[in-house]
């Protein structure tokens, strides 16, 4: 027996010694007795029945490893295609999604595209009509106008009683409240 195989078997025997036999061979001394590892000088069949032992233990490890091994790959598998589907569902929600969207663009790009062309010739037949203004006409010059426009209201304060013995601070004890609405508009002028 080499040292390797010699210092594992020590390992595994808690108070076993490593040592050399008389032919310089490692041998395993179990805290028992027992020798592991010796030559045929008499001790080979308590060692080869240890040997034996150990080795159907070991296989029987193995086994059940194996049996571990094969579980942790099916459950992993199973694992997998469930990812998979997960996957494969989730990519086509979103493909659909997507080809929605697309199809909302591409009608909203048309009806942009539509509405687009009509301002458009809206804005050809204004140039043409000013044109024609112009040429009838002569220059427009366009002024803003400022208008203001009073309007009476009732009394929110009072509600348009006027308040105790014509007491209400805001109408002065009218009932009204004027109010001032100023607006801005558009003009053309010829020249």
């Amino acid at each position: 027996m080499d040292f390797c195989e010699a210092s594992e078997i020590a390992k595994k025997n808690p108070g076993a010694v490593m040592t050399r036999d008389s032919t310089g061979t490692f041998i395993v001394q179990l805290g028992d007795g027992r020798v592991i590892g010796a030559t045929s000088s008499g001790h080979s069949t308590a060692h080869d029945d240890s040997f034996r032992e150990e080795i159907a233990e070991l296989r029987d490890r193995l086994v059940e490893k194996d049996s571990i091994i094969e579980k942790l790959e099916t459950e992993t598998k199973a694992l997998r295609n469930d990812i998979e589907n997960v996957i494969s569902t989730r990519l086509e929600s979103e493909k659909s999604r997507l080809a929605k969207i697309r199809e909302e663009f591409s009608l909203q790009r048309s009806t942009f595209e539509e509405k687009t062309k009509d301002v458009q010739a809206r804005l050809h037949k204004l140039d043409l009509l000013e044109k024609t203004y112009r040429e009838r006409f002569g220059e427009v010059e366009i002024k803003i106008v400022k208008e203001s426009v009073e309007s009476r209201g009732v009394c929110q304060r009072c509600g348009g009683d006027g308040g105790v013995r014509g007491g209400c601070q805001k109408c002065d004890g009218s009932g009204w409240v004027l109010s001032t609405e100023t607006t801005f508009r558009e003009v053309g002028e010829i020249k």
